[in-house]
């Protein structure tokens, strides 16, 4: 039985910052003003989800331009949260239930009245999109169809916690890392997977990563799984953001997000550390064509290959999204 999830801080929101004129509309909510929007389900794409949240505050059609920035803060209880942000414009309206529209000069003076501090950030964020933050995002999301530049897959996580806590920490943010080596002499790109060993998940491949440990930043925390599963033997450097894919564990509901990066790789002669012996049993190679044609029962996560090839696609673009993306709420 899935535990009752209505209690639950979701690892993943989404908000939206909705023009009508020159005018936002904001929330009035007993602990302060918010932006419209909610938690992202597993189950829903993306934009659908972002649709569902503002039609709850009688938003009947909003257009979604373009992603506005990704926020990156910990509740209270100092539990990890990505909010991702987009500005969009109102297209009809019934009566709004507590929302009250001002321009964006005048929510700026308020800051002492939003509800949570990332708020305030991501309204300073849509003043700065005529310099570098406007190059984060360099295609438009349109309405009823996927991000184009930070994809947000919902599918279903294959891997189970067992923990019955409602208030579970396996409600969490993990990382991981698409190992990528471009050999200069031949012009070859290979993706370095690691064959799992734990008995679960044994010959299974997976990309590096793991859980975002407290106090970490995104990209602190994308460094240090590459480093510590590759036994800090070869040059590594993490490049930018893939993508967030947002995942739930059947049978339990704990959610999942995966925050995806592209690490380069300067070596393959990867000496997997002694304490990994028992997770891991050895890294193979794969060029993106290979990846492409294996067949999905290989991988640990149906996340792996998605990641790699959306990362080989934005890569060969020059389209990889920079880490500043997601601003850090301390």
């Amino acid at each position: 039985m899935e535990k009752d999830n209505s209690q639950r801080v979701p690892t993943t929101i989404c908000s939206a910052i909705l023009y009508q004129g020159n005018k936002i509309a904001l929330k009035e909510t007993e602990a302060g003003l918010s932006l419209l929007g909610g938690h992202v389900e597993w189950n829903t794409g993306f934009p659908y989800c972002l649709e569902r949240r503002i039609g709850q505050e009688n938003i009947i059609a909003a257009s979604f331009n373009y992603i506005n920035g990704i926020t990156h803060h910990k509740t209270p209880s100092g539990k990890d949260v990505v909010n991702v942000n987009v500005v969009g414009d109102v297209i009809d309206t019934s009566k709004e239930r507590g929302i009250i529209w001002m321009t964006l000069e005048e929510a700026l003076k308020r800051e002492t009245e939003f509800r949570t501090p990332d708020v305030y950030r991501l309204l300073q964020r849509t003043k700065r999109l005529d310099n570098t933050d406007l190059a984060f995002v360099q295609t438009t999301m349109k309405h009823r169809t996927d991000i184009d530049n930070l994809e947000i897959k919902s599918q279903t996580n294959t891997e189970v916690s067992g923990n019955d806590d409602p208030f579970s920490p396996t409600d969490f943010i993990v990382v991981s890392g698409a190992l990528r080596y471009f050999d200069l002499k031949t012009g070859k790109v290979e993706y370095g997977l690691m064959r799992c060993e734990r008995p679960q998940f044994k010959g299974l491949l997976s990309l590096v990563g793991g859980k975002l440990e407290r106090g970490e930043t995104i990209e602190q925390g994308i460094t240090r799984e590459t480093m510590q599963e590759t036994g800090n033997s070869i040059d590594l450097h993490p490049i930018g953001l893939v993508g967030l894919y947002v995942n739930q564990i059947p049978g339990i509901g704990d959610y999942i997000s995966n925050i995806a990066a592209l690490i380069e790789a300067k070596s393959k002669d990867i000496v997997l550390p002694d304490s990994l012996q028992d997770e891991v049993k050895e890294v193979i190679w794969k060029t993106p064509g290979e990846i492409s044609s294996m067949p999905g029962e290989e991988f640990r996560s149906r996340d792996t290959r998605r990641i790699i090839m959306r990362a080989e696609s934005l890569a060969r673009q020059g389209r990889i999204l920079p880490f500043g993306l997601i601003e850090e709420i301390q």
